[in-house]
C-alpha cells in the first residue's frame, strides 16, 4: 500500500517538485498551500506523514504541529523551514521540541529528503 504524505508549502514551486520527487519514489504526495489548508487536508483523509514549512501565511508551520500532535493518532512529521527573523536552526529546534520526527534547512537536496521520509515511514 503506497504511504500518503501530505506537502504543507506555500510556496507553489517548491512543494510541486516535491510532491514530484516523492511520486517518483512511489509515495503518494499531495500538497496544500498554507497551514490552514494542511490542517482541513489532515483532518479529512489519513497521511502517514505530513511535511510543513514553518514560515507561512494564515497558519504558521508551529500551529499546525501543535494541532497534529493533539490528535488521536498523530501522524510522522517533517517541519522545514529557511529562517525569517530568526535563523532555520531555531525554528527547527522550535518543531522538534514540539514533537516533530525530523527536520531539514532548506535548501535541502533531494536525496536528503527522500532518506528522510524513508527513515521514517520504514520503507
Amino acid at each position: 500500500m503506497l504511504k500518503r504524505i501530505l506537502i504543507i508549502e506555500d510556496n507553489r514551486i517548491l512543494r510541486e517538485t516535491i510532491i514530484e520527487i516523492l511520486s517518483s519514489e512511489g509515495f503518494e504526495a499531495i500538497g496544500a498551500e498554507d497551514g490552514r489548508d494542511g490542517l482541513k487536508k489532515s483532518l479529512q483523509n489519513h497521511f502517514d506523514l505530513i511535511i510543513t514549512d514553518i514560515l507561512m501565511p494564515n497558519t504558521d508551520g508551529i500551529e499546525v504541529i501543535v494541532e497534529l500532535i493533539k490528535t488521536k493518532n498523530p501522524p510522522k512529521i517533517i517541519a522545514i523551514s529557511g529562517g525569517g527573523f530568526i535563523s532555520a536552526p531555531d525554528y527547527l529546534n522550535i518543531a522538534r521540541t514540539l514533537g516533530c520526527n525530523a527536520t531539514l534547512t532548506k535548501p535541502f537536496e533531494n536525496d536528503e529528503l527522500v532518506a528522510k521520509c524513508k527513515a521514517i515511514l520504514g520503507t
